[in-house]
């Protein structure tokens, strides 16, 4: 017999996140927080979506410019 799915608390994993991130943080400037940021998004399994809207993003704003 299998174990039944443990349960997530979506709410308390995200308030968790929150807590780490503001610890992480707090001491930082705002332009050092921004470059954290910038970091880790590069380093996130969503990177190549991100990059990618940066080009659409440039994209748009040359053709308006």
């Amino acid at each position: 017999m299998s174990k039944p799915p443990k349960e997530i608390d979506c709410i308390k994993m995200k308030h968790a996140i929150q807590d780490k991130i503001y610890e992480e943080t707090k001491n930082l400037s705002w332009c050092e927080k921004r470059e954290l940021f910038l970091i880790n998004i590069a380093a996130s399994p969503l990177a190549e979506k991100w990059r990618a809207l940066q080009v659409k993003r440039d994209v748009s704003v040359k053709k308006a410019g």
